[in-house]
């Protein structure tokens, strides 16, 4: 009985070293496996995560954004087992730049770029005798002629002149009577035609400081400016309180023939239009996706296969 039981002790002792073995051998085998799987290459992911992290097994784009698919990159990062230490993978994604896929779409309008308009206003007081532009957004050249105005005061100072000219008058009282012309806006050769003939002008022309577009009462081109905002917000479903009852003012010209000007008077300006500015209403829910030097792009209803590109330059 007794060398009985210990058989039976041998036989499970054998027993459970078999199954410690066994279950060892599978540990191993199973820790092996995972040390020697590789992860398939060649799956593509969406760089902007629409899908979460949803591959596909060839390139393309994104049904989602329709942005193209990046090659899912592996890298290897160390973690400890209990048992020893194993090299895991993990799914990475590499940063690039690119469109986020997301556009605010705003309605506006397109105005002249008011910091390139070059007004010219009256150096002295008078009548226009003759306007040579009939139209406002007229395009001019440099040294056109704009209108013709009549003055008392300048004729009287053109007589000064001549009257220090007859009298060989000093050097620098002839010089001085020159600069007083000049900065009255008199040219150079219309002061050389003066002393040529001997006799004083009626009227003096004001011509065109650089080549450009005409635009007549600047102040009036603004309040055009001002309707028109009104009227593209209204459209938009904006609500704006203004007092302009002018809209399009400025289609004619804000000055006429026969007309008085004064001093300090602005006359007209003219502006080349090489650049202009859009002015755009975004609802306030967008606000905060918005910032300066932001790249837009610009579609005119009346060209729209014609994308213009500028940027954000001011966020009233």
């Amino acid at each position: 009985m007794t060398m009985r039981r210990k058989l039976n002790s041998i036989a499970f002792i054998g027993l459970m070293l078999s199954v410690s073995v066994f279950s060892s051998c599978k540990n191993e085998s199973i820790e092996h496996a995972h040390e020697n799987h590789v992860p398939d290459e060649g799956d593509y992911i969406c760089p902007m995560g629409c899908e979460g992290d949803k591959t596909y097994p060839q390139p393309g784009n994104c049904p989602v954004c329709k942005m193209k698919l990046q090659v899912v990159e592996e890298e290897l990062v160390q973690t400890v087992s209990p048992n020893k230490q194993v090299l895991s993978n993990q799914a990475t994604i590499k940063l690039q730049a690119g469109k986020s896929g997301k556009a605010i779409k705003a309605q506006g309008f397109i105005v002249p770029a008011q910091n390139h308009n070059l007004s010219v206003a009256a150096r002295f007081g008078g009548r226009i005798e003759k306007l040579y532009i009939k139209f406002s957004n007229q395009y001019v050249k440099q040294g056109d002629k704009i209108m013709d105005i009549y003055s008392p005061e300048l004729r009287t100072y053109q007589e000064e002149h001549l009257f220090l000219l007859r009298t060989k008058a000093e050097d620098g009282l002839i010089d001085g009577s020159r600069q007083k012309l000049r900065l009255l806006g008199i040219t150079e050769r219309q002061i050389a035609q003066l002393e040529k003939s001997g006799t004083a002008a009626l009227t003096i022309s004001v011509h065109s400081p650089v080549n450009g577009y005409v635009f007549f009462d600047a102040p009036s081109v603004q309040e055009n400016a001002t309707s028109i905002t009104t009227s593209a917000m209204n459209t938009m479903g904006m609500e704006q309180n203004t007092g302009n009852e002018n809209a399009y003012a400025a289609s004619g010209p804000q000055i006429r023939e026969g007309m008085y000007v004064n001093e300090g008077q602005a006359l007209f300006s003219v502006n080349p239009l090489q650049q202009v500015w859009a002015l755009v209403s975004v609802s306030s829910q967008s606000m905060d996706q918005i910032r300066e030097n932001q790249s837009v792009e610009v579609v005119s209803e009346s060209h729209p296969s014609l994308v213009l590109n500028g940027k954000v330059e001011l966020i009233e």
